[in-house]
């Protein structure tokens, strides 16, 4: 028996034909009846839409909502269209919905039945669609796709994007959290907006269209001075200021530069030294190669490089193993050699939290090049500016100017605070990806012009908390994938 023929049957049973398109719909509307056959109709721009009559009557005796009174008269009808969620948007949903009319006697004023549960009042779209455009809002969608897949003008997604997210109510808070992370992402324009996050929850706390300590210490002194002596650690990467304001803003902060980005700085500063010792060789050179081809293997640690299994390497014209080719290519370059053990005490040092090794190796390096400094003031005052080549060569070496950078009376405690057991769980790991969510958005819708819209996004998408029964949203479609495989 198909579809038509099973509702013939059930022609003359308009309550089982009401319970079966409230099933469907998945609507709970207590006044809302919908006992009779739906249709389908061509419809403005599309050949095919499937409208569904229903009445939506008082579900007991109505009150006046003006003054009150009970004594009222029933009228007719009030005509309106309300659209529904549809699985396929070329065969769209709407409810053909009649509101019951009634007029109070005592003042003369006419009303009609509401449900708002079915739909809020003056609406052109039923709750499910709302609910629908929300959960799209929440995935990497963009704008124009969530208003072709629900039949919306693009107005009416960004109706919804304001009625979920309100930025009144987001800007000031109760109280800041006692763990912050501080970053900055390109938003719209390819501007650098600061952003800042809970450390321990990983909700969005601050998203400013500028990143000047000005705009900082401008929404950071919303807040009472009782509620920010409340923070205790600020995470942050190396960026200057940062630093220093978080200092001014929170008296008990302690600073602490992200450890990824102290070994990422390491790891740049040796491979640009690697490539100076490589550019010394013959570009087809086995020595140019052992550079070039396995630069990976100086990154590792040294006690994690195969010693046992030799292969052969097709640059190298032979079979060696990754220690061997770690070990040949060191010994071509004293400076490096140096290099690569200090950049791996370092490692060790961050990644086991040893806090006394990391301090000692900085400030054991923090006074040798102190000790050049007073060498190179020296050799200035009695020969001028020709500096002999051992001291050209500290000039020019990368990771010594890393090293000098991380040392600096600014930045010594904040990056020992990177390998303090204390502040093990806390780093920029959450604010970087979410910086990448939010690139990963910009880059799909194209560019987003209006940063408030943009904001509103990334506040509705981080601190969004899905209900127990979130997953029936989008699996209320049912209704139309029945109706459109029965009405073909």
């Amino acid at each position: 028996m198909n579809f038509e023929d099973y509702y013939n049957t059930l022609s003359s049973h308009q309550d089982e034909i009401n319970q079966i398109n409230h099933l469907y719909l998945n609507i709970t509307s207590k006044g809302l009846i919908m006992d009779e056959m739906p249709h389908v109709e061509p419809y403005k721009k599309f050949d095919r839409v499937l409208f569904v009559p229903a009445k939506l009557k008082f579900p007991q005796r109505p009150t006046c909502i003006f003054c009150g009174s009970k004594a009222v008269e029933y009228h007719s009808y009030t005509p309106s269209t309300l659209k529904h969620i549809a699985a396929d948007p070329s065969f769209p949903v709407f409810i053909e919905l009649k509101k019951h009319r009634a007029k109070c006697l005592t003042c003369s004023h006419c009303f009609q039945a509401e449900d708002a549960d079915l739909a809020p009042k003056y609406a052109q779209k039923t709750n499910q669609v709302t609910q629908k455009i929300i959960s799209e809002l929440l995935t990497l969608t963009t704008m124009k796709d969530i208003t072709n897949h629900n039949n919306v003008s693009p107005s009416t997604v960004v109706n919804v994007l304001n009625e979920s997210v309100t930025l009144s109510s987001f800007t000031l808070h109760d109280s800041l959290p006692e763990h912050l992370c501080f970053d900055e992402v390109r938003t719209n324009d390819n501007q650098l907006s600061f952003i800042c996050i809970d450390a321990v929850k990983h909700t969005l706390v601050a998203l400013l269209p500028g990143k000047s300590s000005y705009d900082i210490e401008k929404f950071f002194n919303g807040f009472s001075l009782a509620q920010r002596a409340r923070v205790k650690t600020v995470t942050t990467d190396l960026n200057a200021y940062y630093a220093s304001v978080a200092e001014r803003l929170f008296p008990n902060t302690e600073i602490i530069i992200d450890r990824f980005h102290i070994i990422k700085m390491i790891n740049q500063a040796f491979n640009h030294e690697r490539v100076k010792k490589m550019k010394l060789f013959a570009k087809p050179s086995v020595e140019y190669n052992l550079f070039k081809c396995h630069w990976r293997l100086f990154l590792l640690e040294p006690a994690k490089l195969d010693n046992e299994h030799p292969r052969y390497r097709r640059q190298l014209k032979r079979s060696m193993t990754d220690a061997q080719i770690v070990s040949e290519a060191l010994e071509l370059s004293e400076e490096l050699l140096l290099s690569h053990n200090v950049i791996h005490k370092l490692h060790r040092a961050i990644i086991c939290n040893d806090v006394l090794t990391l301090a000692r190796c900085l400030r054991a390096f923090k006074q040798s090049f102190k000790q050049v400094s007073v060498q190179k003031a020296q050799w200035t005052k009695k020969h001028g500016g020709a500096y002999p080549k051992n001291i050209k060569n500290i000039d020019n070496n990368h990771l010594i100017q890393t090293l000098n950078t991380l040392t600096t009376d600014k930045n010594l405690a904040h990056v020992l605070n990177a390998a303090n057991p204390k502040f093990a769980k806390y780093s920029n790991g959450p604010i970087e990806g979410i910086n990448r969510k939010i690139k990963l958005l910009r880059r799909l819708s194209f560019g987003m012009p209006n940063f408030t819209n943009m904001k509103k996004r990334i506040i509705l998408w981080l601190n969004f908390k899905p209900k127990n029964d979130a997953h029936k949203v989008l699996g209320r479609a049912r209704f139309s994938i029945f109706w459109q495989k029965s009405m073909k």
